[in-house]
This record gives C-alpha cells, structure tokens and sequence, in this order.
C-alpha cells in the first residue's frame, strides 16, 4: 500500500508514491514509483526500472448472483446465490405472515441471470412451466444457509435449492432465449375510458389485513386503474425508473401485486405456478405494469 498525494511531494518513510490520471470517458492511469531504500539526493530517472500492467475490466456482479460454483455435471452449469443474509437484506419488505419470504418475482430473475450468464447473452429468456415449489423462509435462516441455481445446458430445464444444509427445491422450470418482442411505445393509451382509479392507500392496507405485508422498497405502484369490462384488466405506473441490467424483485413483484385487483377482496394468494414470463432488462422505458383477465 502507498499513498498518492495530489501534488509534488518527498517520498515519505516507506519509499513508494505515485500519480493517478482520470481521464476522459473512464480512462485511468496509474504510476506508482516505489525504492528500495529512501535516498536523500533526487533520483536519476535513468535509475528507474519501468514495468507496464494492464488491468482488465470487472464485471459488476448481479445483486442475487454472486458466482458461478463449481460442481455438477457435465451437462450443468451451477450459480451460487448471495447469501442469506444479503438477500434478505434485498427483500426485507416482502413480509408474508410475519416472516420474510424470498419473492416469486425474485425466483424469475435468479432463473433469467442464470440463463443468460450460461450463454454468455443479454437478449433475455423465456421462462417456461415454472412451479414454486416451497417458499423460502429467510426469516429462518443462518449464515451456513445457501441457495443454488442449477441449469442443465442441454435442454435449458432449470432448479433453484437449498446447497446447504439439506438439499430442497424452491422452483423448477425451463429456459430458453427470447425472442425480439414489440413494446407498446404507450401503455396509457391501454387504460379503458371507463375505467376507475384503485385507492392505492386502501389496497396495501387490505394486503396487510390478510397477512401480506408490503414495505415501502415493495410498494412500486404508483397510480392504478381498473376496469370490470370483458375482459377485465388493471393497469399501474410504476414509481421507479427502469434498471438496465437486471429486474428487482420489487418490480416484478409489482405486476403480481397488481393481478390481486381483478379478484375482488383481496386474499392471502401466493404464486404457485407461471406459464410463461418473457423477461429481458430494457432502459429508457417508462414502467407499466398490466394485468388481466386469464393472462
């Protein structure tokens, strides 16, 4: 270690010092001069031995991934989930009768990460017959407890389980690339004239009477409408700006928070099952969330 001051200085008692340029558009440099032994006199730059290294770009790891583990089979890619307390830490707002449940949401963007670090592409996957098996309870966890996804490369068929202690299965599904979808440019033109406003206020308090607590990171609806004619359909803006490389449970969490408008009375409903979910990270878009009638 040395320390870099930001003017001409004396090398100082451990005989190591240096210069670092930030340059235009993230280029950086940095020289570091280090002697063996402090001198008094200056130093003849024709004693000075130079050694270039580059330094290659890390990628930024994704909040619920951290790394690809070794093991499985031959066929199978295996990617080690954060630990229990970091995703915890994630969801902490997503309370399901007074115990912190990992998301179904969070489940889905697990599997599309893992498909997408597999094939080394963000064009987005295709998630198919995806069944929730057994929620997971990180309000019981302890610091051994770790969570697997593990995708079987030949066929895209994908599992999400306990690596520790005992094994057990969350979600199960399979996964494919997804193909270029048309995005409406304005999902408010969507929103029937007649339409009525949904009391935001009045629907997490109902959430909450039944056992499903939403915090303030999981409360992404913004303004909602509804509308009981065939079919039958409720639409939201979201209040948060879209991420670019990856999708927060809290937003996807939001589309299945809105679904509960079109039942009436709210109930304590949890998935259990998806057909299918086209997921792929998109910037510059305003966020809509829709729900209807059979979809």
């Amino acid at each position: 270690s040395c320390a870099l001051p930001q003017q001409l200085s004396a090398f100082g008692e451990s005989g190591a010092g240096g210069v670092s340029s930030f340059g235009y558009s993230g280029t950086i440099a940095h020289a570091v001069l280090r002697t063996r032994s402090v001198a008094s006199a200056p130093i003849a730059a024709s004693s000075l031995t130079w050694r270039r290294q580059s330094f290659g770009w890390r990628p930024t790891a994704h909040p619920l991934i951290q790394y690809r583990a070794s093991g499985g089979g031959a066929d199978e890619a295996v990617y080690r989930l954060a630990s229990s307390g970091e995703l915890q830490r994630l969801v902490a707002d997503h309370v399901v009768q007074g115990g912190v449940v990992f998301p179904a949401a969070g489940y889905l963007e697990v599997a599309r990460a893992a498909f997408c670090a597999s094939h080394s592409s963000d064009a987005g996957a295709l998630l198919q017959s995806v069944i929730f098996v057994q929620p997971l309870m990180l309000s019981d966890t302890d610091a051994s407890f770790s969570v697997d996804c593990a995708l079987t490369m030949s066929n895209g068929s994908f599992n999400i389980r306990s690596a520790a202690p005992s094994p057990i299965t969350y979600m199960s599904g399979t996964a494919r690339v997804s193909a270029a979808t048309s995005l409406t440019p304005r999902p408010a033109a969507l929103i029937p004239f007649c339409a009525s406003a949904i009391d935001l206020v009045d629907l997490y308090a109902s959430l909450d009477a039944v056992g499903l607590r939403y915090g303030p990171q999981f409360r992404k609806l913004s303004r909602a409408w509804t509308s009981t004619s065939a079919p039958s359909m409720s639409i939201s803006r979201l209040a948060n700006e879209q991420q670019a490389t990856w999708l927060p449970p809290a937003v996807l969490d939001a589309v299945l928070q809105l679904s509960v408008t079109l039942h009436g009375t709210p109930q304590l409903r949890v998935p259990f099952a998806i057909d299918s979910a086209a997921l792929r990270p998109l910037s510059g878009l305003r966020n809509w969330a829709v729900a209807r009638e059979g979809s």
